[in-house]
């Protein structure tokens, strides 16, 4: 079976690399997609770019059996179509899915004035928005006193973790433990407005956040 990677988190792309071979990559066309395109160029990886769900369709036609699909940082939903084709997806959101559900969980965290950011790897078995069956959690404290970029740091640094664990198992064992959770009683946030999310992402202390 074949493996894929889709998204621009190249921390987790690398990190898979040490434990499964990739077959394919998957990003968006914008200019994040950089960093994934230079570790696949230097690991000789099939990389293509989309810019919606139906490019997805087309760059995985000739792909019959995908074992596992990994997806970090991805904007594009996926149908039903694609996710039965795979045996296994596994969405690292970069929040505590039980209340940051959506696209932006740490400004909103933020926004909130919530106590702890957090990592939830879970899988994707529906075209419900991070509605699948948790994989692993991990939650930290968000530093007020620090710059939105610290805390990102920190949470990357977990993703990296959280990465190895779950692939070194995944790489011995073949599958995956998950657990069901009642996504209906969650929060989800819809999408930061653009002045806002510049405004979280490039302060230099966030204290002004926590008032």
């Amino acid at each position: 079976m074949s493996n894929i990677f889709i998204g621009h988190f190249g921390i987790v792309l690398e990190e898979l690399l040490k434990h499964i071979p990739i077959d394919l990559v998957i990003v968006e066309d914008k200019p994040a997609n950089k960093d994934v395109k230079k570790i696949c160029d230097k690991n000789n990886i099939n990389c293509i770019t989309v810019s919606n769900y139906n490019d997805i369709v087309e760059g995985v036609k000739d792909t019959k059996n995908i074992g596992l699909c990994v997806v970090a940082s991805f904007g594009i939903v996926f149908k039903d179509q694609f996710i039965k084709k795979c045996k296994y997806i596994v969405n690292f959101h970069p929040g505590d899915i039980d209340i940051c559900r959506g696209r932006h969980p740490l400004p909103v965290a933020i926004l909130n004035k919530h106590k702890t950011m957090g990592i939830t790897a879970h899988l994707i078995n529906s075209e419900k928005i991070d509605a699948g069956p948790v994989l692993a959690k991990v939650l930290l404290p968000i530093d007020y006193g620090k710059s939105y970029r610290y805390n990102e740091s920190i949470l990357f640094e977990m993703l990296k973790l959280l990465t190895k664990f779950l692939m070194g198992t995944y790489s011995k064992t073949g599958r995956f433990i998950a657990y069901e959770w009642d996504y209906k009683n969650s929060t989800y946030f819809k999408p930061l407005k653009k002045e806002i999310l510049d405004r979280i992402i490039n302060s230099n202390n966030l204290e002004e956040f926590a008032k």
